[in-house]
């Protein structure tokens, strides 16, 4: 690839980085949503009440789903990443070695 697709491609990669650490960040919030809203019913509650038991697992099942996509958001975070890292690894390559086929 050319110094110009690559460049453009690292900018791509660091646009959609940027993207992901704005969902990432809305992904804890709402795990941490889900949590409060567990807890402020368990404040309220009688725990052992079979209809709170079932109230309390749609919580659980809320915490549950939020936490595996703010997993999901972090793994493609990390590939993101690794991507960003192996073009500015390649781009660094090619400008030393343009500068070496210089002389400088």
């Amino acid at each position: 690839m050319s110094d110009e697709t690559d460049r453009n491609q690292l900018q791509a990669w660091e646009k959609e980085l940027h993207k992901l650490f704005k969902e990432f960040d809305a992904a804890k919030c709402e795990v941490k949503y889900w949590e409060q809203l567990k807890e402020n019913y368990m404040s309220m509650c009688d725990e052992e009440n079979p209809e709170t038991q079932e109230e309390m697992q749609q919580y659980d099942d809320g915490i549950k789903k939020a936490q595996l996509s703010l997993n999901t958001l972090q793994r493609e975070k990390y590939y993101v990443m690794d991507q960003i890292i192996d073009l500015r690894g390649k781009l660094q390559q090619k400008k030393e070695a343009d500068a070496a086929k210089s002389g400088i």
